[in-house]
């Protein structure tokens, strides 16, 4: 029962907390009057109403009795089979929910008031503003989960206080900066050498080339098969396609020293970023951001800019179709895609 308690001159609101299962009270900023007593009376009254209605739910419900790092727990358990760099970007969030939120309290410290002010208090990271826009996307993943479970009542956000993606200018590497790239590339080992050449030949994402294995490049027609984990399609999982004319030679070579098995000896995408960027800085060239998805980027934007058709480079990067009609009804030959890339200069020879 919520009542009121006077504490020398102030009256406070005592209450039992049955989610943490303690009495608690706290201070109405009131002062202890006859006038005052009155309305606090009417507080506690409509206060215990409330408490009644969050014991009934927790009653029915035994995870609205949780904490917030039981909630966090069961919402890794759920997607505990997502990829591993998604995990990581669920617990770099939970890492900054829980500088505003003890993980030991109850989740019902969770509402529309204390999820907007910590948004609003994501913004003042020293981070760029897409990194802090992705942990805000973290965070709406981990609200949604508490909704759907009924950790919490649900609420709706406002939108002045989220966050929104920047959209940042295409960052592909100059002319200078792929002579360097590439003149440099013989002070390095096969490993490196090859992967450096596959990125940039063929446009793929670092996760697609570490995926290649030998048995699956077809050296009589010249194709390349991977399996794509980015397209959600059910019939577009395993994906072929075309290699550029200045791989014929690498693959075989590669093929030969390695004999069976993945073609890229690189533990994950991680150690492979940071082979690339270590690289970059040896060379000169760390300073605009640039990254092993820079040569998927390049890629791209050389083959846009020869005006070839969305839908043929889509196919080739094994990008997610943009449209419906995309994904169900246009069709690329492989023909088609092998003359598209003509259109990639062989700095092989050029910087040879």
């Amino acid at each position: 029962m919520a009542i009121v308690i006077k504490r020398g001159n102030t009256l406070h609101l005592q209450y039992y907390d049955t989610i943490k299962g303690k009495t608690n009270s706290k201070s109405l900023k009131m002062k202890a009057t006859v006038e005052n007593e009155r309305k606090a009376k009417e507080i506690a009254k409509k206060f215990q109403k409330e408490i009644s209605v969050e014991y009934d739910k927790t009653r029915d419900n035994p995870f609205r009795a949780s904490t917030i790092s039981e909630a966090f727990d069961h919402f890794l358990e759920i997607n505990r089979m997502n990829k591993q760099k998604t995990i990581k970007n669920y617990w770099r969030f939970y890492n900054y929910f829980t500088n505003s939120f003890d993980p030991s309290t109850s989740v019902n410290e969770i509402n529309k008031r204390t999820y907007e002010a910590w948004l609003l208090d994501l913004r003042n990271l020293d981070q760029k503003p897409n990194s802090i826009h992705g942990i805000a996307v973290q965070g709406g993943h981990f609200l949604n989960f508490l909704f759907q479970y009924e950790y919490i009542d649900q609420f709706i956000v406002n939108k002045r206080v989220k966050t929104s993606q920047e959209i940042n200018e295409v960052l592909t590497f100059t002319d200078q900066e792929l002579k360097a790239i590439f003149t440099n590339l013989n002070n390095k080992n096969d490993n490196f050498r090859f992967t450096v050449n596959l990125l940039y030949f063929t446009g793929l994402r670092s996760k697609d080339v570490l995926s290649i294995t030998t048995d699956k490049i077809d050296f009589k027609n010249k194709t390349i098969t991977f399996f794509n984990n980015k397209n959600k399609s059910k019939n577009s999982k395993w994906v072929t396609v075309p290699y550029h004319t200045a791989l014929c030679n690498f693959l075989k070579k590669r093929v030969n020293v390695i004999g069976a098995g993945k073609l890229i000896e690189y533990a994950n995408e991680d150690v492979l970023s940071r082979a690339v960027n270590r690289y970059f800085k040896q060379i000169g060239i760390e300073n605009r951001g640039l990254s092993a998805r820079t040569f998927r980027k390049t890629f791209i934007s050389k083959l846009r800019s020869k005006g070839i058709d969305e839908s043929i480079v889509q196919k080739l990067v094994a990008h997610k179709p943009t449209s419906v009609m995309d994904n169900h009804y246009n069709k690329v030959h492989i023909t088609n895609m092998r003359k598209t890339l003509k259109h990639i200069p062989n700095l092989l020879k050029k910087y040879e």
